[in-house]
């Protein structure tokens, strides 16, 4: 009698048959699954899903993840189960790679794609005008620049504005100012926020330095300079008051000479008070009354 018997073949089925991930910043997660399924499986040789690279790793519960599973067969037929990807980049460029699955009698890959985004943090412009001349410790008028970024790495995260020295300052809200000041990112990329500095010179001379902006694993810098304008004082000259005759110790008002005035100016001055310091024999006033001292 012929036989009706049919030779079958072992196989393994993935549904999709590939899966592309979005580009994303480093250490971020995303992911994707897949449904495998087979039949006529030889149930004495277990299924094993290997990720050849640690940029993906393979969950059956979608809670605990492994570079490798290991499916045991009971059965000649798999019903569809699904497998989870998880898509970490560990670092930037292209990811692409292929889930190989060995098992039942049967082999099939699952090609994944997927790049790394280095995190990027952009300070404009790159270099603030000039401040102007500035006194010895007081401000001058400030400047801002716009910081932004993309792929920026564990969002929600917190940006952090240095000054370069204490000869300039940082601030988020032209009020509150000093040496750091910081902002959130919450999620990866960072919308234009804008940043101002202030010239705070603490000696005379030229300045100059970079803000620094870093966080979320990206960095950038602001140039900043300008010329401190040292404090100057000068007063108008007198003319001799010549040999008056007087006595020592004064007693009188006729012990004293006829005043002469002087002017005194200055520039870059810091707001504090000047001392004009008079000596035993010249006195000095404001107002017109003999003052002793200062």
């Amino acid at each position: 009698f012929p036989s009706h018997d049919k030779l079958v073949t072992s196989e393994l089925f993935v549904s999709p048959d590939n899966l592309a991930f979005f580009n994303a910043p480093l250490y971020s997660l995303q992911v994707l699954s897949f449904d495998l399924s087979g039949q006529y499986l030889d149930m004495t040789d277990n299924i094993v899903i290997t990720s050849p690279i640690s940029d993906y790793t393979l969950s059956l519960d979608g809670i605990n993840y492994y570079n490798s599973l290991t499916i045991n067969l009971t059965s000649m037929t798999l019903p569809p189960t699904t497998i989870s990807v998880q898509f970490s980049p560990q670092s930037a460029g292209d990811l692409s790679t292929t889930i190989t699955i060995v098992g039942g009698g049967d082999s099939i890959n699952l090609p994944v794609t997927g790049t790394g985004e280095a995190a990027i943090l952009i300070a404009i412009p790159p270099t603030l005008p000039a401040f102007n001349s500035t006194p010895v410790g007081t401000f001058s008028a400030s400047q801002p620049f716009v910081v932004s970024g993309s792929y920026l790495q564990n969002s929600p995260g917190v940006i952090t504005v240095t000054s370069p020295s204490s000869d300039s300052q940082v601030s988020m809200d032209n009020i509150n100012w000093g040496g750091t000041t910081t902002f959130p990112y919450p999620r990866p990329s960072l919308f234009s926020t804008t940043v101002y500095a202030r010239f705070s010179p603490q000696s005379g001379g030229s300045k100059s330095g970079n803000i620094t902006v870093s966080g979320g694993g990206g960095s950038g810098t602001v140039a900043v300079s300008g010329t401190a304008a040292a404090a100057s004082v000068s007063a108008t000259a007198l003319t001799s008051f010549g040999d008056l005759g007087l006595t020592v110790p004064f007693t009188n008002s006729q012990n004293y000479s006829a005043p002469q005035t002087t002017t005194v100016t200055g520039t870059g001055l810091d707001g504090t008070a000047l001392i004009i310091t008079g000596t035993t024999s010249f006195q000095i006033s404001l107002n017109g009354a003999i003052v002793t001292g200062k």
